[in-house]
């Protein structure tokens, strides 16, 4: 899967290949506003609930990536992608 293929919605599962966590993105955003729009390049944002198969050095299991590093991360085999139904 190249990056201009990819697309993720809420819901699609992300399996991490190298410590085997799980992912669910939960939310999608725009990380600067309209206002800000014309002043910054729009860049979206997944919000993601990860388990932890092992202990994370924070509490909070949602973290945030840019779709596009998402898609790089795919692409890459480090992640796999399950599209949710």
């Amino acid at each position: 899967m190249n990056s201009n293929s990819l697309t993720f919605n809420v819901g699609d599962v992300l399996i991490d290949d190298i410590n085997g966590d799980i992912g669910i993105l939960i939310r999608r955003y725009m990380l600067f506003d309209e206002t800000e729009a014309d002043i910054y390049e729009n860049i979206i944002v997944w919000d993601i609930y990860w388990s932890a198969t092992y202990e994370w050095p924070f509490d909070d299991h949602i973290h945030c990536y840019t779709e596009d590093g998402l898609a790089i991360l795919v692409n890459s085999g480090v992640l796999t992608l399950h599209k949710s139904i």
